[in-house]
């Protein structure tokens, strides 16, 4: 992190240094060489197509057209929420985009993240989401919303290539299945179980999923549950309860559902086999990947819904990971094939792991490392005053009232002192990711080597300025030993940490960046 950049040994104290300078490239050069740079000029022509209703799926669209010739001829309009957490929600959007049905979106927070608009709640009853416009008439529920629009716009998905037909008793069967599988979920995710039931609640969970594996397996041809060339309502209802299990049961009692191993050390292949090849069809479409949460993104936002998960010991490694503790985020992120046995074992054998070797959908890892850095550097630069406003939340008290959800402050207002600072931070941030760490450090040094304001008073634990055997200023962390040449002020750490914990650790095209 750029806040500490060098240890050193004290010397003497000295007194506080001076106003923070700005050597950082401005917005619009940064904005001009991410434009410059293939994947920069891929994200502009997206990002054009996205406001005339076309191209490729994204979180951001608030209008899809595909065949239809202008936004007049759309006759749906869903109501979701901002950031695209709501698994309900993404259900639908899901069975919207697979079905290619044109629609408009309205975007709402749910209710633990902020406060509904009074249209909204005079609209729908309680204001829940999602919801469904149809030719004027509205519809809430979002398994019953599927099912409608899949009536009203034939044919039914995944009804061809050999699929089951949507009025057969098995339909029924596979959705009391989700409904089991999310009762064996919850009791062993959010119910505090301990000893003997803990083990009971294990082994249910993974006695239904080896049920739902079943049900893939006997599908022909695969890999949906129905059988038919793509997934239907029924596989859209599962995959919103999986990509939430998954991420959940790992980071709170570090049960692994799914493996990015083909094989363990016996030779034998996951516990799910069939399970773990209908997760990989569902990564390979491109609706569901810009639907689709990091695990960090996943956990901080499931406790507002579903209550307080309850830790593990045997979890505290998968946890940490997953929290980008013990240099998990360090890139690159994402190891190569070769690689992706021997990090799921190491994590799985000794519980240690520097990546936790997430998986990510081909589209999303398209381009590797230099591809992410740039889109980063994309998000950031063309939202840059919003994120700096965001970010200076940070420094000022929490918001009155307080929502449910943790990382959720929508009344905060941002610390107008911070602004200058955070943006001269986040420049340099911006333009280590298009240039390169090396390029951009010489000049970051000495930006962040200097105080914010002398009157901003040190994080818990900090003392200084000392000066080092060059002379340079310098600060101590007692308690840790950390030291930087960077004033570790309480106000633009808690800033700049404000940001991060509120950024997902997968920010591809689903960037869970602050609303605009």
């Amino acid at each position: 992190m750029l806040l500490l950049l060098i240890a050193a040994t004290p010397c003497s104290a000295l007194a506080p240094p001076p106003t923070l300078q700005d050597l950082a490239p401005a917005w619009d050069t940064l904005k001009s060489r991410v434009a410059a740079t293939p994947v920069g000029n891929r994200l502009l022509l997206e990002a054009d197509q996205r406001a005339l209703g076309r191209g490729p799926p994204h979180a951001d669209a608030s209008l899809r057209l595909f065949d239809a010739k202008a936004e007049s001829d759309v006759r749906v309009t869903l109501y979701r929420d901002e950031a695209a957490w709501c698994p309900y929600c993404q259900k639908v959007w899901l069975l919207l985009e697979e079905k290619q049905i044109p629609f408009r979106v309205k975007k709402l927070p749910l209710n633990a993240y902020g406060d509904k608009p009074a249209w909204y709640t005079r609209l729908v009853d309680g204001g829940k989401l999602p919801a469904v416009e149809l030719d004027g008439q509205l519809y809430v529920e979002s398994l019953e919303i599927m099912r409608l629009l899949d009536a009203k716009f034939p044919p039914a998905l995944g009804a061809s290539g050999g699929a089951v037909a949507l009025d057969d008793g098995k339909v029924a069967d596979l959705l009391k299945l989700e409904q089991e599988l999310q009762r064996d979920w919850f009791s062993l995710v959010f119910y505090p179980v301990e000893g003997d039931a803990l083990t009971r609640a294990e082994a249910a969970l993974w006695a239904t999923l080896q049920r739902v594996d079943a049900a893939i397996g006997a599908a022909t041809p695969g890999p949906w549950l129905l059988g038919g060339d793509s997934p239907s309502y029924v596989d859209l209802q599962f995959i919103a309860t999986l990509e939430r299990l998954s991420a959940s049961a790992l980071y709170w009692k570090g049960v692994r559902v799914r493996s990015s191993v083909v094989v363990n050390s016996e030779g034998t292949p996951p516990r799910c086999f069939h399970l773990e090849r209908w997760l990989d069809a569902f990564d390979a479409r491109p609706a569901y990947a810009a639907s689709k949460a990091d695990l960090y993104s996943t956990v901080m936002a499931l406790p507002s819904q579903n209550g307080p998960g309850y830790a593990v010991d045997a979890a505290k490694h998968a946890a940490a990971a997953i929290y980008g503790f013990d240099g998990a985020w360090e890139l690159p992120t994402v190891p190569d094939a070769a690689a992706k046995p021997n990090a799921a074992a190491k994590l799985d054998a000794a519980g240690i792991a520097p990546s936790l070797d997430e998986p990510v959908p081909p589209s999303q890892s398209e381009g590797g490392e230099e591809a992410a850095k740039i889109e980063a550097a994309y998000r950031l630069v063309n939202h840059h005053e919003s994120i700096v406003r965001f970010a200076a939340r940070g420094a000022s008290p929490p918001g009155r009232p307080a929502f449910h959800a943790e990382l959720a402050d929508p009344n905060a207002e941002p610390d107008e002192a911070m602004l200058g600072a955070i943006d001269v931070c986040l420049r340099h941030v911006a333009a280590s990711l298009v240039d390169g760490v090396d390029v951009a450090a010489g000049a970051a040094q000495a930006d962040l080597s200097t105080v914010v304001g002398d009157d901003a008073s040190l994080a818990d634990g900090w003392s200084g300025p000392w000066e080092d055997c060059d002379g340079r200023p310098y600060y101590w962390d007692d308690e840790s030993g950390a030291s930087s040449y960077t004033r570790p002020t309480r106000e633009l750490d808690d800033c700049l940490a404000y940001l991060r914990d509120r950024i997902g650790a997968a920010c591809r095209g689903t960037c869970r960046c602050p609303p605009r």
